[in-house]
């Protein structure tokens, strides 16, 4: 299964699309924005499909060794859970909705501006990791675990950073600044980050317990999702 990418960037036009009816503390800057979301769909473009056929650039990974895996990781390895993987698909699939549904139930006016930062901040985080993946090979936890069906053989050395993990902060983080610049007085706004962050913090202790990421890996994924959530719109807000 290919990772939800494609997913968030559907959802993120549908929240460019929902209606509307407060004022945007955000105006769009071509020369801004032009560049950050074409930036960013290109780097997870490339990342998604390019760069997981490409060899590594230190050669091939050698043989699994378990010895060579951290004390903190191997403590908490996991054998690989289709059932739980699924799961943290549902829920990385949630934090990315979440923030539409809001914007939906919040009528907010001038969401285009809402939605591409919202985009710029996922794809620019989800660019990111896979850069960071292909740079940085590591097998997944099930290659010391008796291996995974139905997994894509081409992310067998991709584990490092957690790209669900990485979309889930990026999402939740996003969404919470965004959320905090149009509406501030909001009761809503911190039952909103209770539920985003925890469905994001949701999705990187599934990847964990389904064998498919090392903690370092949620951990990385969830500080670079988070920073790249964090900065984009914190730069476009006024």
């Amino acid at each position: 299964m290919r990772r939800a990418g494609s997913i968030g960037l559907l959802v993120s036009v549908l929240l460019a699309l929902s209606p509307a009816a407060h004022a945007a503390p955000i105006r769009l800057d071509p020369f801004v924005d032009g560049p950050l979301l074409g930036g960013g769909v290109l780097l997870t473009g490339v990342g998604e499909f390019l760069l997981p056929r490409l060899p590594p650039p230190g050669g091939p990974l050698g043989a699994p060794d378990l010895l060579q895996v951290n004390p903190l990781d191997r403590a908490a390895m996991a054998r690989y859970s289709r059932a739980e993987e699924l799961a943290s698909t549902v829920t990385e699939y949630a934090a990315f909705a979440l923030p539409v549904a809001v914007a939906i139930v919040g009528d907010w006016s001038d969401a285009l501006p809402l939605g591409a930062v919202y985009l710029e901040s996922i794809t620019l985080a989800l660019g990111a990791k896979n850069l960071v993946n292909y740079l940085v090979p590591r097998y997944r936890p099930y290659v010391y675990e008796g291996g995974a069906e139905f997994v894509d053989p081409l992310e067998v050395d991709r584990s490092f950073p957690s790209g669900h993990a990485t979309a889930a902060f990026a999402s939740a983080t996003a969404g919470v600044v965004l959320f905090a610049a149009y509406a501030p007085n909001s009761p809503y706004l911190v039952p909103f980050a209770v539920v985003t962050f925890g469905l994001a913090a949701a999705t990187a202790t599934l990847r964990v317990t389904s064998g498919m990421h090392f903690v370092t890996d949620v951990l990385v994924g969830a500080l670079i999702g988070s920073l790249l959530g964090y900065a984009i719109p914190a730069l476009r807000v006024r």
